[in-house]
């Protein structure tokens, strides 16, 4: 209580400080001018009565520290002054300061960044209750080689009927569906779920209610739950939304609910929620179900992971024809989401350790910032050190400093942190998983606080503190010279930019190695032709396609109407189109003997109408395309690519063969072949050639198209007409994905052309601040010489021969460097060399060229310290010494 009301005393003295202190200074004017009396009356001269009563009363600086400490915050205020002083020094020196703040602004920048986007995409916990308790329930498959995690409605229910250790199970999928109201149609982005989802995840909706139990029985009333996104976009954030009615793919859903805003499943695209219809009848093989279930408190995943495989082999044990090849693995839920992770942990691991590189070059610039600062500022040092000041004051001072600086740089880097994420954001597809927003929050704010004070203080104070302790006879009798530009000191800034250089070189190759990288992918045959081709796509919904008649002539009419359209030279439909994510992996057998899981050939399969070879330019090499007469009446045919048919037959010559696609459940197909076409790439750029598949749409008909035209100009103005001419054949379609073919393949190489321009950018930030760097070394070190350069111009010394001489010290260092960066480029290319293409073991071209780059930038950076040292005066120089 005591130590509280002292406190508060201060708290209330803090109000009255000015007055407070006018007491002070009259009352010890009081005791000095009584003192002083009593000394002239005792016949002391006035002069020496008042010297002895000075005296006798003491110092009054000192006795009203000591009063100041009863009725204030003395540390306080000390900080205060500290910082206040502290500025004023920044500001005095607003080009030193300015310099270690971009500095640390461009390091902090890109750090912050990287941390933003690993923070949201791989590193925050998802936003439900207890996430290390949520599973994914992966379907696997032995015969197709497959995990795609798709599971039957009735594997599912069985799952959730014999499932033990776990609290529940859950159902979902995502699709597209038609969005149907008085406005034009539209596909929107929809969570199919099963009724206990929110309950497993226990989210709550901020509005209304969860979609109710049974919704999700074949036959009952439908209802949707709306995202925050959708129910302010769409509806205006209507408060009273509940009970309107949304139109799925013709059926008609109740709106019930809005969810919260963090609220992201599963995808976080996602704009409705609506239930996903367990339908007990549907076949054993349809499996198109992801499943997520929660672990019993205390259950680990290799326990449940048990369970579910034990599962599997009793279901396959009692449906053999549907099951026998089929098991389960559970993975936790964030990786299942997170689909991207094998584009985004590679991409991550090769900017986070070019942004790491960019750090330390930072750290080593502030380093030889603040070294340069205090070796300028020890006569100051040694004066406060004279004077009677403490080492830890000094330190505290230079502490103080030292946070203000870390600030300052931290809120910059934020600032160019925030620039830097929104170009990120950009180029980031907005379908891939990420918790919260990806904006610079709390935790960011945070850490570029943390690594604002590791830069400064660590890497800062440590060279700045051998400052705090000069000898004050030496520094005042040298005027800081000797003491300020030892040779210790000159040899750790040497150090450190001979590592900046190193660093440097190495972003510089593996800028380069990139760059190539990306050319070499360009450079790929595809095997068909991207230019002038036009791309939309197209779902047709069940209720109004029910069956593949109607599909086929819907097919048919698109097709006709298409190719009528002006400029348009041959229109075609495909399922999947290549190099677009889209993988449809079969197993294909030569032959018509019973196949054995494992023993086929892996290849696309993709179902294309008739002038789909023609629309993309695949060259025919023998045989026939397919035409009108493969249709629903004919015989099963195909066209397989030269690399499939060597694959099963040893030659392309198989016009007329069998083959066998292996199918779910043994339900297979055998085709005969009718031609051969050119190989293409189709899943991606690397590796060796794909086989394809082809089957024709008018035999197989799918639901699920894209539409190609081949124009005859630039196919950009055809937007609009293939928009119109799907109008007229189904008013109620929406048309979404409308573009070229070429800019398929362009976001296609997409992941390779951001980490080639992000470490380009941060190749060029390195050189920068190690150029930087070495002019700031070089013209510290020119003006610690200035004496050694005016007695060498006196004695006769050229003014070219000073500029080889500091140039050529320069040079040494960039040599240095260079040499310690190309040898860790070739480890590090030795290292890319089986992970990016076009990469050999050593570029000797590339390693020369970065080399004569990195020196040719060392001299310039080094030349005019060293025209500065070629001009020194004499006369000037010896006379200032």
């Amino acid at each position: 209580m005591g130590r509280l009301r002292e406190t508060w005393r201060k708290l209330r003295h803090l109000r009255r400080r000015g007055a407070m202190e006018r007491d002070l200074a009259e009352e010890m004017q009081f005791h000095i001018e009584r003192q002083a009396a009593e000394r002239i009356a005792a016949g002391i001269p006035e002069r020496e009565a008042w010297r002895a009563a000075r005296a006798a009363f003491g110092n009054p600086t000192a006795l009203g520290e000591r009063s100041r400490d009863v009725w204030s915050f003395t540390r306080v205020e000390t900080w205060l002054r500290d910082i206040s002083y502290g500025g004023r020094l920044l500001w005095r020196d607003r080009g030193w300061s300015l310099t270690a703040t971009a500095t640390l602004a461009l390091g902090i920048g890109g750090t912050v960044a990287t941390f933003t986007f690993v923070n949201a995409f791989l590193l925050r916990p998802l936003p439900f209750a207890e996430p290390d308790r949520l599973l994914h329930v992966w379907s696997t498959d032995t015969a197709l080689h497959t995990a795609s995690g798709r599971v039957s409605t009735a594997d599912f229910l069985d799952l959730r009927r014999e499932a033990t250790l776990f609290e529940d199970l859950a159902a979902f999928n995502y699709t597209e569906e038609d969005l149907s109201d008085d406005r034009e149609p539209q596909r929107i982005s929809v969570g199919r779920v099963t009724a206990n989802l929110s309950r497993l995840l226990e989210v709550e909706p901020a509005l209304g209610r969860w979609i109710a139990a049974g919704t999700d029985r074949p036959a009952a009333p439908r209802e949707v739950v709306l995202s925050d996104g959708f129910w302010r976009s769409h509806f205006a954030a209507d408060p009273d939304v509940a009970g309107r009615v949304l139109r799925l793919n013709d059926e008609p859903h109740t709106i019930v609910g809005v969810m919260p805003t963090a609220f992201v499943f599963p995808l976080p695209t996602t704009q409705i929620w609506a239930p996903r219809v367990l339908d007990p009848a549907d076949a054993r093989t349809r499996r198109h179900l992801q499943v997520l279930g929660r672990m019993k408190p205390g259950v680990t995943q290799p326990q449940a992971a048990a369970e579910m495989e034990a599962i599997a082999a009793r279901l396959a044990g009692r449906y053999p024809s549907e099951n026998a090849t089929v098991s389960t693995r559970v993975v936790p839920l964030r990786d299942a989401l997170n689909f991207a992770a094998d584009i985004l942990v590679p991409m991550v691991a090769v900017l986070g350790a070019s942004i790491l590189f960019v750090f330390l070059i930072v750290c080593a610039n502030v380093a030889n910032l603040m070294l340069s600062r205090g070796v300028a500022r020890t006569r100051e040092l040694a004066v406060r050190s004279a004077l009677g000041a403490g080492r830890w004051r000094l330190v505290r001072q230079l502490f103080t400093e030292s946070v203000l600086l870390a600030l300052c740089g931290g809120a910059a880097g934020v600032l160019l942190a925030s620039w830097n994420l929104s170009r990120i954001a950009r180029s980031v597809p907005p379908d891939l998983y990420r918790v919260g927003a990806l904006a610079i929050d709390r935790e960011a704010l945070v850490f570029a606080l943390v690594v604002s004070l590791l830069a400064v203080l660590l890497f800062g104070m440590l060279p700045a503190l051998r400052s705090t302790r000069p000898d004050p006879n030496v520094v005042l009798k040298e005027g800081g010279r000797a003491a300020g530009f030892a040779p210790r000191r000159r040899r750790s800034q040497r150090l450190l930019i001979v590592g900046q250089i190193a660093t440097s070189t190495v972003l510089l190759i593996a800028a380069a190695l990139m760059a190539g990288t990306v050319r070499e992918l360009r450079r790929v045959p595809l095997g068909f032709a991207p230019d002038g081709a036009l791309t939309l796509k197209l779902i047709l919904p069940e209720t109004r396609y029910p069956d593949a008649a109607r599909v086929a002539a819907f097919h048919r009419d698109v097709l006709e109407h298409a190719a009528a359209l002006p400029g348009v030279s041959a229109a075609a439909t495909v399922d999947y189109l290549p190099l677009n994510h889209e993988f449809p992996v079969a197993e294909v057998f030569a032959g018509s003997t019973p196949v054995v899981a494992g023993e086929g050939a892996e290849a696309n399969a993709l179902t294309v109408s008739p002038d789909y070879f023609q629309v993309m330019s695949i060259p025919v090499v023998g045989g026939r395309v397919f035409d009108a007469r493969d249709d629903l009446r004919a015989p099963p045919a195909a066209v397989v690519s030269r690399g499939l048919a060597e694959s099963l037959f040893g030659t392309d010559d198989v016009v007329g063969r069998p083959i066998v696609r292996r199918g779910r459940g043994g339900n297979d197909r055998t085709y005969t072949i009718a031609g051969v076409v050119g190989d293409t790439r189709h899943r991606g750029l690397k590796g060796a050639r794909e086989a394809q598949l082809y089957v024709p749409q008018l035999q197989a008909p799918t639901r699920y198209l894209r539409v190609v035209l081949r124009a005859q100009g630039s196919p950009e103005p055809h937007a609009a007409d293939a928009r119109l001419l799907v109008r007229r054949i189904d008013a109620q379609l929406p048309v979404t994905e409308i573009r070229t073919l070429a800019e398929v393949v362009e976001e296609f190489l997409l992941p390779e052309i951001n980490i080639r321009t992000a470490l380009a950018e941060q190749a060029i930030t390195a050189l920068v601040l190690a150029l930087v760097g070495l002019y700031g070394v070089m013209a510290f070190a020119v003006a610690g010489r200035t004496h050694e350069f005016g007695v060498r111009t006196a004695l006769g010394a050229s003014r070219a021969g000073l500029l080889r001489l500091v140039i050529g010290q320069a040079a040494r260092l960039g040599i240095l460097g260079v040499v310690v960066g190309l040898l860790a480029g070739v480890a590090l290319t030795r290292f890319l060399a089986g992970f990016l293409v076009g990469v050999a073991a050593v570029e000797p071209a590339l390693f020369a060229g970065v080399a004569a780059l990195m020196l040719g930038c060392c001299v310039v950076a080094a030349y005019v310290p060293a025209r500065r040292a070629a001009t020194v005066d004499p006369v000037a120089a010896l006379r200032t010494e």
